[in-house]
Formats: C-alpha cells, structure tokens, sequence
C-alpha cells in the first residue's frame, strides 16, 4: 500500500458535486503511480483515492501529477514532462466513486504543449 508521506502534493480543486477537495500528487521517487486524494470539504477527511490510466487502458500514469481541475464534464489534469500536457477524463468517474476506496481513473484524451517561455527566481530574462 501507498504511504501519504511518499508523495508531493502538487494542485487542488473543488469538486461541488460531493462537496470535496481534490489534491494531486506525484510519488517522490516515481516508482508509484500518481494520485488524487479526495478529502471531505467541511471536515478535511480523507474520502477517496484515485490514480489514473493511461490512454493505452492498461498502464498506471506515473508521470509527474501536477495541476487539476473540474468542469461540468471532465476532469483535466497536467502531466507529463515538466508538466507539459494536460490529460483528461470523464467527469462521470468520480460522481459514484465509491468511498474510502482506491479507484482507477481511465483517461480519455491529451493535448501536448509547447514552452514559450520561463522565468525562474534565479533568472534576470525570459527564455
């Protein structure tokens, strides 16, 4: 079983519907599969937990798990090499999630993009 502690947590969002919170996070050695957590809004209690499939249907996204959000329809997650994809998944995967369980997410889809540009704290221009 995952240790909480092996993992970095990353991004968050509300999911309204069953009034959560969804953290991501990647494993500290990318050995595991990265996560969402669910945790109960009005408590801060863990709920649920969730790890990702790749498009390929069969293998667990252990790419770094960086930023989530939630629409009326998906779920949209960045991942990939420095965070240079956003994937997605069907928002009806979480809506009966059961609880207090570990719940495989099938992804749908993913876009690549390109870095234009970055700006770092040690770094006087963009490049």
């Amino acid at each position: 079983q995952d240790d909480p502690g092996d993992y970095v947590i990353q991004g968050v969002t509300y999911y309204p519907e069953r009034d959560w919170m969804l953290v991501t996070a990647y494993h500290s050695d990318g050995n595991a599969s990265s996560k969402i957590f669910a945790l109960d809004a009005a408590t801060g209690e863990f709920v649920a937990m969730f790890s990702f499939r790749n498009i390929d249907g069969v293998t667990l996204n252990k790419d770094h798990g960086g930023g989530i959000a939630v629409s009326e329809n998906n779920i949209y997650y960045s991942c990939g090499d420095k965070d240079r994809k956003i994937a997605y998944a069907p928002l009806s995967a979480l809506k009966n999630a059961p609880l207090n369980a570990h719940t495989q997410i099938q992804l749908a889809g993913e876009h690549d993009f390109v870095e234009v540009g970055s700006i770092s704290s040690d770094s006087k221009n963009a490049y």
